[in-house]
C-alpha cells in the first residue's frame, strides 16, 4: 500500500452542482475528504469541447459516454470515480450508468457503484392498503455480473457499496446534515470506500499496479462477486442467442422483414407497449446496407452478394441478438448494450470491443435510418388512431386479440409519437456507445456496422 498526504495536489470535479453540495456532507465526516480544496463542477459541455480545453482535458477520457458523479484527480491524474444513486433501479434501469462505468474501466480507473442494492418503490408505497408492507426491489444481477467482469478484464476494482434504507425500504436520507452519527450511518461505507481507493492506495493507482488484492480492497471486490453470485434474477429474455449469421443475413433479405429472428409470444408478456415495437417489426424491411467504407447501399436482396458487402469474418463465431423495443432515448439503451457486450460477448482478457469469443448484434425495431421514410409516418398514424371507435388500426387489431387486452379491456397507452417511433441519430450518445460496443445493429430499415468493421 502506497500513502499519500492527503492534501497532495487533489482536486474532485462534481457532474452537477447538486453533486458538489453532497461531496461538502461528506467531507464533514471525512479527514480526507476535508483537505481537498480543489472541488469544481464540470463545464456542461460535450465530450470533444472538454478534450480541447486545457482545463478539463485531463477528465475528458472518463466523458466518453456520460458524466458521473464524481472524479477524483491528483497531479492532474484520474484516480477514482464514483457513482451515486438513490434510485436502485431494477430490471434493465439500472444500466443507464454502466456505460460510463465501462469507461473508468477502460482508463484504469477504480470506481465505486453506490446504491440500494434492494428497495421499495414510493408510487408503490402510496397505493399500499393499511398494514399492507411493500415489496422490495432488487437491482438485477447482471449489473453486478458487469462490474465483476469489467474488474477482470481491466484488473481494476470496480466495486459495489450498499447505500442504507429506511425502515419503509425508502433510501435512507439524513434529516440533519450536521448530525455526524447520522450522516456516518448513511454514507459512512461509501467514504470508507473512497478513502481507501483513492486516498490510501492512490500510490499504487498512480503508477499502474494491480490493487484489487490490496488489504480492504479485497473484500470489496469479493464483496460484488458475491453480489452477482448470490442474485437470483434470471438472464434477459431479449437475448437471443439461438441464431447464427446465416440467420441473420436470411432475415436482413426476407420479403417478410426481420420477424422469424424472435419468438412472437415474447410480445404477449409484460406491457401493452411492447405491441408497438411488433407492429414496427411488421413494418420493418431492410433497405439499405452500410459497408466497410462506411457508406450506404441498397439491400442486394440475395445472400451472396450481401457476403460481398460484410465484412468476411463475421461468420466466424457465434452471436448474440440483442432485441431492445423501447422507443428512442439514450439511456437504459447505451449501458444494457455495453453490459451484453461486457457480460455475454467479450473474451476473458479482451481490453476492446474488437476482442470477442461472441459476436453482438443490437436490434432495434422501432428507429429508422432514413429520416424521410414514408413507413414512419404509417407507423405513428396507425398509432395515433389506435383507439378511435370503429378504427383500421394494426396496432388496435393486434391489440384486440392479445392477452393484454383480455386482462384488462383499458384503452391502449400513447406516448409521444414522435418518440414511439424514432429517427437514428449519429451524434446522440447511444449512437457513439453502440457503435462501439455491438458488430451490427439493425434498425427498422437498414444495417449499420459497429466501429471495428468500419476502415477509416
Amino acid at each position: 500500500m502506497r500513502n499519500n498526504k492527503p492534501n497532495r495536489n487533489y482536486e474532485i470535479w462534481c457532474d452537477k452542482h447538486e453533486d458538489k453540495e453532497l461531496l461538502k456532507i461528506l467531507q464533514s465526516i471525512s479527514k480526507s475528504l476535508s483537505s481537498v480544496e480543489s472541488i469544481r463542477v464540470i463545464p456542461n459541455r460535450n465530450h470533444q469541447l472538454l478534450q480541447k480545453d486545457p482545463e478539463t482535458a485531463h477528465i475528458a477520457p472518463l466523458l466518453i459516454y456520460d458524466r458521473p458523479d464524481f472524479i477524483i484527480c491528483i497531479d492532474g491524474k484520474p484516480i477514482f470515480v464514483a457513482e451515486l444513486t438513490e434510485h436502485g433501479y431494477t430490471g434493465d434501469m439500472c444500466m443507464q450508468r454502466f456505460a460510463r462505468i465501462v469507461c473508468a474501466a477502460e482508463q484504469r480507473v477504480p470506481l465505486v457503484y453506490f446504491t440500494p442494492f434492494s428497495r421499495t418503490r414510493l408510487g408503490e408505497l402510496l397505493d399500499l392498503a393499511p398494514n399492507q408492507k411493500a415489496s422490495s426491489r432488487r437491482v438485477s444481477g447482471r449489473m453486478f455480473r458487469g462490474l465483476v467482469r469489467l474488474s477482470e478484464i481491466y484488473e481494476v476494482p470496480i466495486v459495489a457499496v450498499d447505500w442504507p434504507v429506511t425502515s419503509k425500504g425508502t433510501p435512507a436520507k439524513p434529516k440533519d446534515t450536521k448530525n455526524v452519527s447520522e450522516l456516518k450511518s448513511i454514507y459512512g461505507d461509501l467514504v470508507e470506500t473512497i478513502e481507501l481507493i483513492a486516498f490510501k492506495n492512490a500510490g499504487g493507482v498512480l503508477t499502474g499496479e494491480d490493487i484489487r488484492k490490496s488489504e480492504g480492497i479485497a473484500d470489496l471486490v469479493e464483496k460484488t462477486r458475491r453480489l452477482w453470485r448470490e442474485s437470483n434474477i434470471r438472464d434477459s429474455d431479449v437475448a437471443i442467442t439461438d441464431k447464427g449469421y446465416g440467420d441473420i443475413l436470411n432475415a436482413i433479405i426476407a420479403n417478410e422483414g426481420p420477424q422469424s429472428l424472435i419468438d412472437l409470444k415474447y410480445f404477449e408478456k409484460g406491457k401493452r407497449k411492447k405491441l408497438i415495437a411488433l407492429l414496427a417489426i411488421n413494418f420493418s424491411r431492410i433497405r439499405l446496407i452500410q459497408g466497410q467504407d462506411g457508406k450506404m447501399i441498397h439491400n442486394p436482396g440475395n445472400v451472396k452478394e450481401l457476403l460481398r458487402a460484410l465484412p468476411t469474418t463475421l461468420g466466424n463465431k457465434e452471436w448474440l441478438i440483442y432485441y431492445f423495443g423501447y422507443q428512442w432515448r439514450g439511456e437504459p439503451n447505451g449501458g444494457i448494450l455495453a453490459n451484453a457486450e461486457i457480460i455475454y460477448c467479450r473474451s476473458p482478457k479482451g481490453k476492446t470491443p474488437a476482442e470477442k469469443d461472441k459476436f453482438l448484434m443490437a436490434w432495434w425495431p422501432r428507429i429508422f435510418w432514413d429520416k424521410d421514410s414514408r413507413y414512419i409516418d404509417l407507423i405513428r398514424k396507425d398509432i395515433r388512431s389506435v383507439n378511435e371507435p370503429r378504427t383500421t388500426s394494426k396496432l388496435a387489431e393486434m391489440y384486440r386479440v392479445s392477452q393484454h387486452f383480455q386482462r384488462d379491456k383499458k384503452p391502449f397507452p400513447v406516448g409521444n409519437i414522435k418518440k414511439e417511433i424514432g429517427v437514428w441519430n449519429e451524434n446522440s450518445s447511444v449512437a457513439r456507445i453502440w457503435r462501439r460496443f455491438a458488430d451490427l445493429i439493425l434498425l427498422n430499415d437498414a444495417l449499420l456496422l459497429g466501429d471495428t468493421w468500419i476502415r477509416n
